[in-house]
């Protein structure tokens, strides 16, 4: 293929000079740029015979983890006297170190290798084939082709470990596992104190509570742990995401999900997930290392989108998540979002909110004059307003600084026993009547008049 050239523009001038001025010396002018393009057309590529692969080193990574790509495209024909050869990396990535580019000439049987290093962001990226064009040495002709098949990579988004999260649904699956039950049994923490039974073991006397009465001896009972049916959603509506130029609110909520998904999943837990924006993508209950897995591919699909269905996240279907199981939403609210989580937690579902605060995050970007410092100000009292209102219907929130570390700013509000129905923070220790001898629900003597003594 012939490309046009000024060289072709400027003879194809004086040609026309000569016609139309009826003079030999404007057509002899351009005789060297026709011979130009003459030995151009006879050194041209007849037949171009390439072979292209593409390497990466891993096709599973983690944000922030770096990526080795090697290029090898080799010549299976005729020499090449030019050849440029041109990778097109996926927008997201930035290159670090190396070259995705370059012009070689390569004789029959050579090639040639390109190796650059990326630094790799959430999300699934893909390369297409390699474009390559090979031209004769005055750069005259050219034959374009594309080399190569697909490659992609999937980048998980970062996992942070975080300690134990102390919930308290009211419902619990059969298995052992780390969540109360508020139930006796074989457990770890002390529960209650109750009369022994025929075949109860001698160790668990509560010798002290025995003592002040002749007739009865009593035992302590433990807190049973189980697993529990825990179902995280997560909001990716594009009016409550607010974007900067270093960090955007979806990326923090994606990190937040899926460390606390990890959590849950090493606890023994049964979890699923449910990402809402432009459309649904519902990832079904699961356990162990194979759902980890599920729910980090969904993450790392995450996209940002435009959907009205969270107005209807009170009517959430059972089989995603089961009654009174623990929801824990990763959103950073909306004023209109407290109707759908106040009649959600009257069904009777423990809420859990992990908040990441817009505010810190347009406060970093905004100026420092007076409008901008009153309007921030103003933001963070309408923001306290709306997290009181939800705490007020026994909803759970925990507000997580962007610009702050994630395990340091959560940790603390995970890690203390939730509201609503936990035996702390809710007045469940002084729902049931306690005997005022030896301190137990369930003792023989609770409701005496007078009580023991």
């Amino acid at each position: 293929m012939i490309r046009p050239t000024p060289v072709a523009a400027y003879a194809f001038v004086f040609l026309l000079l000569g016609l139309a001025l009826l003079r030999r010396e404007s057509p002899i002018l351009s005789f060297p740029f026709l011979t130009y393009l003459a030995l151009g057309y006879l050194r041209a590529p007849r037949r171009v015979q390439l072979r292209g692969t593409r390497t990466l080193d891993a096709h599973q990574s983690t944000e922030g983890d770096t990526l080795q790509v090697t290029l090898s495209v080799v010549n299976a024909g005729p020499a090449l006297e030019g050849l440029h050869v041109r990778e097109s990396i996926p927008v997201p990535l930035q290159r670090r170190s190396g070259s995705s580019e370059a012009w070689v000439r390569l004789a029959s049987g050579e090639d040639v290798q390109l190796r650059y290093t990326l630094r790799v962001s959430r999300g699934f990226h893909r390369w297409g084939p390699v474009r390559l064009i090979a031209t004769d040495a005055l750069g005259i002709s050219a034959i374009r082709l594309s080399l190569g098949r697909l490659s992609e990579i999937v980048v998980f988004p970062e996992v942070q470990r975080l300690k134990a999260i102390r919930i308290r649904p009211r419902a619990t699956r059969m298995y052992s596992g780390m969540v109360p039950t508020r139930r006796g049994g074989p457990g770890v923490e002390f529960f209650d104190v109750g009369a022994i039974l025929p075949g109860d073991p001698l160790h668990r006397v509560n010798w002290r509570a025995s003592s002040r009465h002749l007739d009865l001896l009593f035992m302590n009972e433990f807190e049973q742990e189980r697993v529990a049916d825990i179902g995280i959603v997560v909001d990716a509506r594009n009016r409550s995401n607010a974007v900067s130029q270093e960090l955007t609110m979806l990326n923090a909520s994606v990190r937040a999900a899926a460390s606390l998904a990890s959590a849950f999943l090493q606890d023994g837990n049964r979890v699923a997930m449910l990402v809402y924006g432009g459309h649904l993508d519902w990832t079904y209950p699961g356990y162990g290392k194979t759902q980890q897995q599920r729910i980090l591919t969904a993450l790392a699909r995450c996209r940002a989108g435009e959907s009205e269905y969270f107005d209807q996240l009170d009517q959430i279907p059972s089989r995603l998540f089961p009654p009174h199981s623990q929801i824990v939403l990763v959103s950073p609210l909306l004023k209109e979002d407290v109707g759908p989580l106040v009649r959600l937690r009257a069904r009777g579902y423990p809420l859990l909110v992990i908040t990441p605060d817009p505010v810190s995050l347009e406060a970093s970007v905004f100026g420092r004059t007076t409008d901008d410092l009153l309007a921030v100000r103003i933001a963070r009292t309408e923001r306290s307003l709306l997290i009181r209102s939800l705490r007020r219907a026994g909803i759970r929130c925990t507000e997580w600084d962007v610009t702050q570390p994630l395990v340091p700013s959560i940790q603390p509000g995970l890690s203390r026993p939730g509201h609503g129905f936990g035996p702390s923070g809710s007045g469940y220790e002084h729902a049931q009547p306690r005997c005022l001898s030896c301190g137990g629900h369930r003792c023989l003597h609770v409701g005496a008049l007078p009580p023991c003594i």
